[in-house]
């Protein structure tokens, strides 16, 4: 889980400044619901997502932050044109993906009360970085869900893999 792939550094309570504090952005989970195919509930899905909402766009260049994605008509070209000429194409889903890479720029995050409690019931040795008051405060190491910058990080990542294995960005 997201505690064993640092995503974060922890700050303690001694180490969080008032303007650390004004600066960080909350982390909250979000649940979903996936269904089996008979309409019936399969399991519950959680997702720890960022309040890049609150994150101040101004810090960032629009280049920093905008990362292509492919429209449906071009999904629906490619799927032809395999069709076609009988090709292989195949999808993949990287688990965490925004967890992979980087961040370039200093984000602290403020887990909601709910998260810092899954994380001392995961950890309880995290209990020095609770404040007096019940909250922690970390910097981000790695792209989260929900941060601004997080797929635009993922996006140039899984474009320098993919141009060290010979195939070409276009």
């Amino acid at each position: 889980h997201l505690l064993d792939q640092n995503v974060w550094k922890f700050l303690l309570p001694e180490e969080t400044t008032p303007d650390i504090r004004h600066q960080s952005i909350p982390m909250h989970v979000i649940m979903k619901q996936k269904l089996n195919p008979d309409g019936s509930l399969g399991r519950l899905k959680s997702r720890l997502v960022a309040g890049g909402n609150e994150q101040d766009r101004g810090q960032y260049d629009p280049d920093d932050i905008a990362s292509p994605t492919a429209s449906q008509a071009a999904i629906a070209t490619v799927i032809n044109i395999t069709a076609l000429t009988k090709g292989f194409a195949a999808v993949l889903d990287v688990k965490s993906a925004y967890t992979n890479s980087d961040i370039k720029r200093r984000v602290y995050i403020r887990p909601k009360g709910d998260v810092v409690k899954l994380m001392l019931d995961l950890r309880p040795e995290l209990a020095s970085y609770v404040d007096s008051t019940g909250q922690m405060f970390t910097i981000a190491e790695k792209g989260i869900y929900g941060l601004i910058e997080s797929a635009k990080l993922w996006y140039e990542l899984v474009s320098s893999v993919l141009t060290d294995m010979g195939f070409n960005i276009c």
